[in-house]
Order: structure tokens, then sequence, then C-alpha cells
């Protein structure tokens, strides 16, 4: 038993340099392919500034990075909301599916109620989360198409602009709530599950408006068009 003790203790001794060449090469190749990343980054920002201009695009980065937070918090509610089956919104209780019946709605008003310049604070030091990119920070993409953060900050804290980038995008309201009806299903596993199964009594069904498949809110309608669902 020492013997096997005293041979495994000098295997894993034998792996020690081992371990620590594989640490140095995998710190190289990070660090080459965050610089990669971040090289990318500034091209393609570039390449978007020949297309709608510079002063276009810094302005659609510092809202990303002042709001992305902000969706996150509303799929955490949105989720929690889901499973409970309502929520309660200025004192009064709605049905959640109904209620996040449009979530970009949603997030567009609690952007709305945190467009304040404090919401800038900080910001040029922030990246652009990403699953698997490293971005630069704002400030470096910024300073690449030849602006400050003191300069697109007043537009960026404008949500209302005219005309608004989605106006080129046909039936927006439709296609939002479409997307909503999906994102319901990715945060709520039991509707998930409903949803697929392919049962008669698993309680899903064609909205007579669109055809899009949903489940029905408690008061039998359609929590995307409100249409009436009753069988």
């Amino acid at each position: 038993m020492a013997q096997t003790a005293a041979h495994s203790e000098r295997g894993a001794i034998a792996l020690i340099p081992a371990i620590y060449m594989l640490a140095f090469f995998l710190e190289c190749f990070s660090g080459a392919e965050n610089k990669i990343s971040r090289e990318r980054e500034i091209a393609a920002d570039a390449v978007a500034a020949e297309t709608v201009g510079a002063a276009n695009i810094a302005t659609a980065l510092a809202k990303i990075v002042a709001f992305t937070d902000m969706w996150d918090s509303l799929t955490a509610v949105m989720q929690d909301s889901l499973q409970k089956g309502t929520i309660t919104f200025d004192e009064k209780e709605y049905d959640a599916q109904r209620f996040f019946s449009n979530v970009s709605n949603v997030f567009v008003y609690m952007v709305a109620n945190n467009a304040e310049p404090k919401a800038l604070e900080g910001l040029d030091a922030k990246t652009i989360p990403h699953p698997t990119d490293s971005h630069p920070p704002l400030s470096v993409r910024l300073a690449a198409l030849k602006t400050t953060l003191a300069e697109v900050g007043p537009d960026a804290l404008n949500i209302s602009p005219d005309p608004a980038s989605s106006a080129v995008i046909d039936k927006l309201e439709e296609l939002e709530m479409q997307l909503s009806v999906v994102q319901q299903l990715l945060l709520n596993p039991d509707q998930h599950r409903r949803f697929l199964e392919p049962s008669a009594d698993n309680g899903i069904r064609a909205c007579p408006s669109g055809g899009t498949r949903v489940l029905p809110t408690g008061d039998g309608k359609c929590a995307a068009c409100q249409t009436s669902m009753a069988r």
C-alpha cells in the first residue's frame, strides 16, 4: 500500500511540468484570441459606420452597454412570474403570460424609467457581454469611431428617436409578440414541455388570428393578441 502511494505521488510530481506548460500555452492562446476578437469588433464597427454613419453606431453601442443589464433583470423577473403564473405591478396583479405578451414593450418601459445621465456613469470601461468573444471596452470602440461618450451620451439616452430604426421592420408588433411567445417557452420549462407535448389535452392551441401555437391565458385568450381561444 505504501509502495502504491509513493508511486502515485511520483506520478503526480512528474505531471507538474506538463501542467505548467499547458497553462502557459492556454494563457498565450487566450491573449491571442482576445486580440483577434477585439480587432474583429473594431473592424465590424468600421464597416457599420460606413453604412449608417459613425455617430449612429456609436450611439447604438452606448445604448447597448448602458441598458443590457436591465434585460438580464427583466428575464429573471419574467421567468419567476411565468412559473408563478402572475406578476404584481403597481400594486395590481396580472396574468404573467399576458403581461409579457410583448417583452420588448416591457423592456422599453424599464429603459425609459432609467434613461438618465447616471446610466452613463462608468460606461467607458464597460464591455458588451458575449458568450464567446472578448469585446473591447466601450471607450476603445468609441475612440475607433472618432467620438466619445460625452458626445454620444445625450443621443444614447433618447429612447424615442425620430425616425426609429425599428421603422424599417415590417409587422414589427406581430414579430415582437411571436418572439415573446418563444421567450416565454424558453424561460418556463413547464410551459415549454406542454407546448411540445403532442397530447390533445396539453392546453396548447393555435391562435385563430395568426395560427401561432400558444398556451392560452387563464381567461382563455391568446397572450399575444388577446383573441379569444375558446374551443
